[in-house]
């Protein structure tokens, strides 16, 4: 669905995000949050103060769309942002631009409304990890946390996108391996609600209302000061 408009249903306005420049891949414009590049602390410290700074200026539940275009990084990075997302009185909205993989895609799927863009591009894996050292008590521990955090992001994933418990997991973390989704695909299995990048329609009205109070009035008339004067002048 393209050209849905994001405007707030009751007081149909926009979130007044001015622009504040780039903090660590996050830039706040006029029609949103635009995030880009690897997602790691300085990522989501860039997010958080992006996210505080929209909402003092902006009314609960208010649309605030999220522009993601991400190779991934980080899951534990992301899953502090999904917090983030989850604890703000914004309605946030995720718009998947070019590359949405990985971590990128977890972070997309926590949207209330979530739009894929036509050239856009998904992939989810399992949890990754390049090296792991030392005794093997230690290699055991992290292969056990290694397999709680994939079962939890793929069941979050699930939830948020309405499938069935296990669905992602069963779909794309047993395999091992990267799988890439299409927009159309990621329409079909729930993890984009829209296609198409929205537009965004701004409302502005302005009620007047204006109070004419009536000049008190006395029963005699008053004379002109000219005649007063005369009065004044007579012995």
């Amino acid at each position: 669905m393209v050209g849905d408009g994001l405007e707030d249903a009751e007081t149909g306005c926009l979130p007044p995000c001015m622009w504040i420049g780039r903090t660590h891949g996050c830039v706040v414009q006029p029609h949103g949050i635009t995030l880009s590049g690897e997602i790691d602390d300085d990522f989501v410290n860039g997010f958080e103060q992006s996210l505080r700074h929209v909402e003092k200026r902006s009314p609960p539940n208010t649309p605030l769309p999220v522009y993601i275009s991400s190779m991934g990084g980080d899951v534990y990075a992301a899953l502090k942002m999904v917090d983030l997302i989850d604890a703000s009185p914004m309605r946030i909205m995720t718009v998947a631009v070019g590359p949405c993989m990985s971590a990128a895609a977890l972070l997309f799927a926590c949207g209330c409304r979530r739009y894929a863009g036509p050239n856009a591009s998904f992939m989810l894996h399992s949890v990754r990890c390049d090296i792991i050292e030392g005794k093997l008590h230690d290699v055991a521990v992290e292969h056990a946390e290694m397999l709680r955090l994939n079962g939890h992001m793929f069941e979050l994933m699930s939830r948020r996108t309405g499938n069935e418990p296990g669905y992602f997991n069963a779909r794309f973390g047993e395999g091992n391996t990267d799988s890439y989704v299409t927009p159309t695909q990621a329409r079909e299995i729930g993890l984009a609600t829209h296609i198409g990048v929205p537009t965004l329609t701004a409302h502005v009205s302005c009620t007047i209302d204006l109070d004419v109070a009536t000049a008190a009035t006395t029963e005699e008339p008053v004379e002109p000061v000219q005649r007063v004067l005369r009065r004044r002048r007579e012995p």
